[in-house]
């Protein structure tokens, strides 16, 4: 399993914590979830670095299937499930990387948003 020394790793840290500056606010925090480093809104996160240096973010499925199909992006499969919700981006030591990168974190950060300013439903 790589390591936070393994270079890809390294440099794939390097760029998630460069273009998650932007989004650092006062409901936006940086935060670690099965030890991936990751940035959330409240307690809800958007967007993570797996163990392999790979971006994980959470966007609309409909979105995920054109990154899918674009060969963009790979659905995140945990324990053999599918997330409906969870693309997982290769890194690329590259501007087109970059530009994925970026453009995926803003887009889950922006879905979040929804997701979190929608009423809750009532428990009964």
């Amino acid at each position: 399993m790589p390591t936070d020394t393994d270079p890809t790793r390294v440099a794939a840290l390097a760029l998630f914590d460069e273009l998650g500056e932007p989004f650092e606010g006062p409901d936006t925090s940086r935060g670690r979830m099965f030890g991936a480093h990751g940035l959330r809104i409240n307690d809800k996160f958007f967007a993570m670095i797996d163990s392999h240096g790979r971006l994980m973010v959470k966007l609309p499925h409909e979105r995920i299937d054109d990154l899918v199909r674009e060969g963009h992006a790979q659905r995140l499969v945990m324990n053999g499930r599918s997330m409906r919700e969870w693309a997982v981006l290769p890194y690329a030591d590259d501007e087109i990387c970059r530009e994925r990168w970026s453009s995926a974190m803003s887009r889950a950060h922006d879905f979040l948003l929804t997701l979190t300013s929608r009423p809750r439903k009532p428990v009964r």
